[in-house]
């Protein structure tokens, strides 16, 4: 009998051992499906911020690029300026303006167009690039506006210059500048009103 005991445990124990194993077995490749979805989502992962990563990359680069055209150009054209060259400042200006720059970019090569377009008597071509650089800047600031208003006046265009400086002494109101602005642009509007 008591072989026949230790038979039946003996049984039991590998029934329960088989049983294990079986078990195991199945967690095994449970665990190998896992590890291999866990695996592959990594990946994806991976190459998506890799990808992103890479367009962050582009984009700083670009904006780089930008930067420095912008910065050349201004200095070209200071140079060409500095040589008393108007005509090479203002190509060089101009051709860039047709590369298309970025709106940050625009408003000082722009005003700067305005300034020699003033300075050679072209008032008309000078109120056109102010107002340009004006809606490059996306605001109103004084100098364009006083640009406008100048070259306006020059022109003999006294309705528009009068509202120009108008707005003018607005803007140095709510953006304090030098304290005699606002007189200048009230005088102007008087003597352009006929007014002594």
């Amino acid at each position: 009998m008591n072989s026949q005991k230790l038979q039946d445990e003996s049984n039991i124990v590998n029934f329960k051992a088989d049983n294990v194993q079986g078990r195991f077995r199945l967690g095994k490749r449970k665990l190998v499906a896992l590890l291999s979805i866990v695996l592959i989502v990594l990946i994806v992962i991976g190459v998506f911020l890799w990808s992103k990563n890479e367009s962050n990359i582009a984009a700083n680069n670009k904006k780089n690029a930008d930067k420095l055209a912008y910065e050349s150009t201004l200095k070209q054209a200071k140079s060409y300026e500095s040589a008393l060259n108007l005509a090479g400042e203002s190509k060089v200006l101009q051709d860039y303006l047709k590369t298309n720059p970025p709106k940050q970019y625009q408003y000082t090569p722009l005003m700067d167009l305005a300034s020699i377009a003033y300075n050679q008597r072209k008032d008309a071509l000078a109120i056109s690039y102010y107002k340009k650089a004006e809606t490059a800047s996306g605001k109103i600031q004084e100098y364009d506006v006083v640009g406008i208003a100048v070259a306006a006046q020059a022109e003999g265009d006294k309705k528009t210059a009068i509202s120009y400086y108008k707005k003018a002494i607005k803007l140095t109101q709510v953006q304090p500048g030098v304290a005699n602005s606002i007189d200048d642009y009230k005088s102007a509007i008087d003597y352009l009103e006929g007014k002594p």
